[in-house]
């Protein structure tokens, strides 16, 4: 077999070559992508290895002998060959040229445990040299999925990549890694999710300090590989907000009171501190329209916690001394004004009465009244929707009622010569179903099968 496998490859070889003459065209024509060399190499063939090196290296048919090598499971050799390839002048192939090669063998590999060792270490290089495109190698479907049927297939886990690319490269390919994974698995696995939280952090922090260093504005571009801060925070609170598996509880420690406010809000959200959160918004971030904005997102009627969340509103813009004290709170006027419109649009989301007497009592009552009338008109409205509303179920009633005694009135009669419907047999004295709408009778135990058939009909 051995000698057989080898003679062909050499019999493949001449007439690629000849045909290649014939053509006029270079050792990398259009005719190599249906080479019959490479047909017979992807096979699991039984050439003999040095002699097959030896022939492929010479002719320089490196992408022959990478799908020997992988044919053959000698996947170390055909990576060694990839990685020196990647900067040599001795192919033009564009697959064996850069990263790409050894990202494409790397891919076919990583599902699978076996290989896992083999996997780090012939990425180290492609991640540190070609971060973006190295970080495919992870990311991809088929890493995270395994491959589809095979039982050996198994992920690699995101803990031990997410460590080894902490040792190779910088914070945002970390990061990259990690919401690719996140979300194309949809992994609900709170440490991960954390994770991220954690290195958003850090990222923010390290542009900090970069930004300080540089004496730029808040609005830099992005200094030795991070973003702006701007494009950061963007990025973290939307992640907070979007996230179910974080633990917020754990989160709250790391965002104070004096700092990341917005991001601060959105973790006290998640933990139901809503009066605290509106606190952050109207009066440390002098934001009281997303304030408003927090509440419609928020409330939820059915739900504790939530449904008061409007009048948590009215006590934040009435009472700053009732938050926890910041400089801000305590130096703050009430938003007497901004709480008669939110008492005005939203009065029906909240108790009216509990938020009226959280008004100023020195408030005029011409101030005050246009509320209270317009409180009272919808009041008066929605009174007399509700009358109309009982005198159409009460019509609605009477009609069915009537129906049922018409109904009710009906008589069948059954005699010797009825038959049932359905199996054609008399009905006799058993038990029967009468159909109304045709007349129709059927025996009691046939009545289901007759439904049955009925529907089949009617599709």
């Amino acid at each position: 077999s051995c000698l057989v496998d080898t003679s062909l490859l050499l019999l493949f070889l001449e007439i690629e070559q000849k045909h290649a003459g014939a053509d006029h065209q270079g050792p990398h024509s259009a005719y190599e992508d249906s080479s019959p060399v490479l047909t017979f190499l992807n096979q699991n063939t039984f050439c003999d290895i040095k002699l097959t090196e030896e022939i492929l290296s010479k002719r320089a048919k490196f992408k022959e002998l990478v799908a020997f090598y992988q044919s053959n499971e000698k996947h170390e050799k055909a990576l060694n060959l990839l990685k020196k390839l990647a900067n040599s002048k001795s192919t033009k192939d564009p697959t064996l040229k850069g990263p790409s090669g050894t990202i494409a063998y790397l891919k076919s590999l990583t599902p699978y445990r076996e290989f896992q060792d083999l996997v780090i270490k012939y990425s180290e290089w492609v991640v540190k040299d070609y971060p973006l495109q190295g970080l495919s190698v992870f990311t991809s479907v088929q890493t995270t999925k395994g491959v589809k049927g095979d039982k050996r297939a198994t992920p690699m886990p995101a803990r031990l990549v997410l460590k080894l690319l902490k040792s190779w490269c910088g914070p945002e390919i970390v990061v990259s890694y990690l919401e690719s994974y996140l979300h194309s698995t949809k992994n609900k696995h709170s440490a991960l999710h954390n994770e991220l939280v954690f290195l958003y952090l850090d990222n923010i922090r390290r542009a900090r300090q970069q930004e300080t260093k540089t004496k730029n504005n808040k609005k830099s571009k992005s200094v030795g590989g991070l973003s702006s801060i701007e494009d950061l925070r963007k990025k973290l609170i939307s992640f907070l907000r979007e996230s179910k598996y974080y633990k917020a509880e754990l989160m709250l420690g790391r965002f104070p009171d004096t700092e990341l406010l917005e991001e601060r809000a959105v973790v006290l959200s998640r933990l139901k501190e809503h009066k605290e959160a509106l606190g952050l918004y109207v009066w440390d971030l002098d934001n009281p329209q997303e304030a408003i904005w927090y509440c419609l997102d928020v409330y939820r009627e059915d739900v504790e916690g939530d449904r008061d969340v409007y009048y948590n509103l009215m006590e934040v813009l009435l009472l700053p001394s009732s938050l926890d004290p910041t400089e801000k709170r305590s130096k703050g006027i009430p938003k007497t004004k901004l709480a008669m419109e939110v008492l005005a649009n939203y009065y029906d989301k909240m108790d009216v009465a509990k938020a009226v007497d959280l008004l100023p009592e020195d408030l005029g009552i011409d101030e005050v009244f246009p509320i209270i009338k317009s409180i009272m008109s919808n009041n008066s409205s929605r009174s007399r929707r509700n009358q109309v509303t009982k005198s159409l179920y009460r019509i609605e009633n009477l009609r069915v009622r009537s129906e049922y005694i018409k109904s009710r009135s009906q008589q069948i009669r059954i005699d010797t010569k009825t038959k049932c419907y359905y199996c054609n047999r008399r009905i006799g004295n058993s038990a029967f179903v009468r159909y109304p709408k045709n007349d129709i009778v059927t025996h009691y135990v046939c009545a289901e099968s007759f439904q049955s058939s009925m529907q089949d009909a009617a599709k």
